[in-house]
């Protein structure tokens, strides 16, 4: 069965960093995905402008250059990954801010996209404070909205299954204690690994090359893949429980049930810090 997915993330990194290679993995499968990406009008997250600016007045032209090219710079990402359907939701403010407006927003794309599986943030990441978690609550919310009767010309929808993404990290002690920092289910991102690098290689406004993007993905995709036996891993949180006739068991887990510790420790595989372009980079960026 193709399946229509729908990631709605609250930076443009979020779309490479944490769940670049699944949705890699649906696109190869012939699955249609579409990315959302929420879209400041007031506050540009463009590091590389926000240090000229530190160092005096920044004209207009140059401030519309930098949009540009850091937009260009998402949809070359956007593409390595192969994804085509990438849309931007612009909202007003310089800071994520929960709006029944951009709810709203969100339920038209999902009754126009009609997923059967949603990706988004933890609505708890960083105790509920950070644009993550607001993205990630909104989208919840319009799950809900997107199935009711609404006065709108697009038919409901209901969403089978919402994902959250998560980050193997803590930014600041409220990531530590509010959101688990735990994939339930972890997909297998082995064969994406390069297409992620390169990705995310792509937005040097903020100071990312081959060396840094590589060194990225080796920790928040290969750290957590070494513990359960793959060499490069994303994890996600699923929102409903899932419902089985049968107790299910992944394909991986089923393979290891069979082997001994040296077949696993056999696919932990080294390759981020190895690819082309990788060691030619310096880290004075």
């Amino acid at each position: 069965m193709k399946l229509n997915v729908l990631a709605i993330v609250a930076h443009p990194a979020d779309s490479f960093d944490m769940i670049g290679g699944t949705l890699a993995n649906h696109v190869n499968d012939g699955d249609n995905v579409t990315l959302v990406v929420m879209d400041s009008t007031d506050m540009l997250n463009i590091f590389s402008l926000a240090d000229e600016m530190k160092k005096g007045k920044v004209s207009q032209a140059r401030i519309e250059e930098a949009v540009q090219n850091h937009v260009q710079s998402v949809t070359d990402a956007c593409h390595i990954l192969g994804l085509e359907d990438v849309r931007f939701l612009k909202y007003q403010g310089e800071w994520l801010c929960h709006s029944p407006e951009l709810v709203g927003k969100m339920a038209d794309l999902i009754q126009d996209v009609r997923p059967h599986l949603l990706i988004t943030h933890n609505p708890l990441e960083d105790g509920g404070a950070s644009e993550h978690a607001v993205c990630g609550r909104m989208a919840v919310e319009a799950v809900y909205v997107a199935e009711g009767a609404r006065d709108t010309e697009l038919p409901p929808h209901h969403v089978g299954q919402v994902y959250f993404m998560y980050w193997p990290g803590v930014t600041t002690w409220l990531d530590a204690t509010t959101a688990n920092r735990y994939g339930a289910i972890m997909i297998d991102v082995t064969e994406r690994i390069e297409q992620k690098v390169r990705a995310y290689a792509q937005l040097s406004a903020h100071y990312v090359n081959m060396r840094h993007a590589a060194k990225l993905m080796e920790g928040i995709c290969g750290g957590p893949g070494h513990h359960i036996r793959v060499a490069y891993v994303e994890g996600f949180q699923p929102y409903r429980p899932e419902v089985y006739k049968k107790l299910p068991i992944s394909e991986h887990n089923l393979w290891l049930s069979g082997k001994g510790w040296k077949d696993g420790i056999k696919k932990v595989k080294l390759i981020a810090p190895y690819l082309e372009g990788v060691q030619e980079c310096s880290d004075d960026r």
